[in-house]
């Protein structure tokens, strides 16, 4: 199956249309839930058909605002094969539908696994879990300690996970100060994840533009280790192309970032 029908199929057959501005459109991904603890704000749910091959986990950590679900959207998109000049993008819902049916919850307060499988046609041969955590910050919840204990509740449960590949730290790239908060908050991450975790974490500096500058400076007073650095512009990937005199001006540019 070529990039170009796997993406047509997956349009069809998991995905609803949700928006359709200045000619790129926004397709809300169906996702089906396979395991589900409300008391534990705990979820795991398949995008595509499920199979048996390798699989690889990236966990997101980050503040409340900090860009996490721009990010997830985005590592979705690229591994459905998305482009830059694909006149749609991919999106995940931001929401959870309780068993109550009067009830909705925000999607951040959960930890939520997304597993996205691998087909034939996607760039990347390997199925890939995607794990979202609440914001540390987030005033919405009752306790500082609330996403240590989700986290230590969703590794310990039999939630498919068996080892990390990345922890993803997703800062912002203006980020320049970091207080004794933050700190306490990655520590506690830290003692959860294991002493060793800075070996496979990365740093995704969002929001960004040309400097990264004070947020690794940040992130390095704060004692965090990290492997790598990327920076990412969250403003792109659902930017219209517009069309008028001044496309192609506006499409170079879109490309250059």
């Amino acid at each position: 199956m070529e990039d170009a029908e796997l993406k047509k199929n997956f349009i069809e057959n998991y995905c609803v249309k949700v928006k359709d501005e200045e000619g790129l459109i926004t397709y809300e991904i169906n996702t089906e839930v396979i395991h589900k603890d409300e008391d534990g704000k705990i979820q795991v749910m398949s995008i595509g058909p499920v199979n048996e091959g390798p699989i690889k986990s990236v966990l997101l950590l980050g503040e409340t605002g900090a860009g996490k679900t721009r990010v997830l959207n985005t590592m979705i998109n690229h591994l459905l094969g998305v482009n830059f000049d694909d006149n749609f993008r991919f999106q995940l819902k931001d929401y959870v539908e309780s068993d109550d049916l009067l009830q909705v919850e925000s999607q951040t307060e959960y930890i939520t696994a997304y597993i996205v499988s691998h087909q034939l046609g996607m760039p990347i041969e390997c199925n890939y879990i995607l794990i979202d955590t609440p914001g540390f910050g987030d005033t919405r919840m009752n306790h500082d300690k609330v996403p240590i204990e989700r986290l230590t509740i969703f590794l310990t449960n039999d939630c498919g996970i068996d080892d990390l590949n990345c922890v993803a730290l997703v800062a912002k790239a203006n980020q320049n100060r970091v207080t004794s908060y933050q700190i306490q908050m990655l520590e506690d991450f830290t003692s959860v994840l294991g002493s060793n975790i800075g070996d496979i974490t990365q740093l995704l500096a969002t929001f960004a533009t040309d400097d990264t500058s004070a947020v690794v400076d940040v992130v390095k007073h704060a004692g965090v280790q990290f492997v790598n650095l990327y920076q990412f512009d969250n403003g792109l990937l659902y930017d219209p192309l517009c069309d008028g005199l001044l496309q192609n001006h506006r499409h170079a540019y879109l490309t250059y970032r």
